[in-house]
């Protein structure tokens, strides 16, 4: 019983883990899609300006 709690503690550590990495590649995707939306925006403005 014991060895069994044991074991499903140290898979649910091992899928916390996987899940905050994703996390955080998502997170840095996101941030990179934020500045070049950023940049597509800029683009844009200059583009309206001159119309």
């Amino acid at each position: 019983m014991v060895g069994e709690l044991l074991v499903m503690s140290y898979d649910i550590a091992i899928e916390m883990d996987s899940l905050e990495r994703k996390k955080t590649e998502l997170t840095e995707k996101r941030n990179c899609l934020d500045l070049e939306i950023r940049k597509i925006d800029e683009i844009l403005d200059r583009l309206v300006k001159q119309l």
